[in-house]
């Protein structure tokens, strides 16, 4: 029989062994995407991005994209990919922006409150599909550009009634 210290040797050794064994993995797949031309931080970054401009910056020239910290930001994004697959990650990323809480809508979204609120996007289960806004309405003006044809309509009335009270 094996005696409690060898028993305790045994399962440390197995301990390092586990460990090695899953710094090897990481090291496989971040090779395996290298190969592939995968990039998942990109991946996530470019999505945060293309809807931050829908909602903030849609029709700015020059296009304005949302201003990451690119130091820090991949990190946390290379981080939580460690935790969440890409597809879940990217799915929180769209209900931040469909979350109109107006202190995110007053701030624009910004990525360290998406990473501050995270637990509240993770709760479900399942992703949900990917948001893509609807164009805005053709011959809008505004900024931020309507959401709808009745948003604008409502947009426009209210400014041709502005004109009118001032004369």
């Amino acid at each position: 029989m094996i005696d409690e210290k060898a028993l305790n040797q045994i399962v440390t050794q197995l301990d390092e062994m586990l460990q090695v064994i899953a710094k090897l993995h990481d090291q496989a797949m971040t090779l395996r995407r290298k190969v592939r031309g995968e990039n998942p931080v990109r991946n996530v970054l470019a999505l945060y991005d293309e809807l931050w401009i829908n909602l903030y910056a849609r029709g700015a020239a020059p296009v304005v994209h949302y201003a990451f910290d690119r130091r820090s930001d991949p990190a946390h994004v290379k981080r939580l990919l460690k935790q969440l697959p890409e597809l879940v990650l990217k799915g929180c990323v769209t209900k931040y922006f469909l979350d109109r809480d107006p202190f995110l809508v007053k701030n624009g979204h910004p990525f360290n409150l998406f990473l501050k609120r995270l637990p509240v996007y993770t709760a479900t289960t399942t992703p949900p599909p990917i948001f893509t806004p609807a164009p805005a309405p053709a011959g809008c003006t505004h900024t931020p550009p309507c959401r709808s044809a009745k948003e604008h309509t409502d947009r426009k009335l209210a400014g041709l009634r502005e004109v009118l009270d001032n004369d």
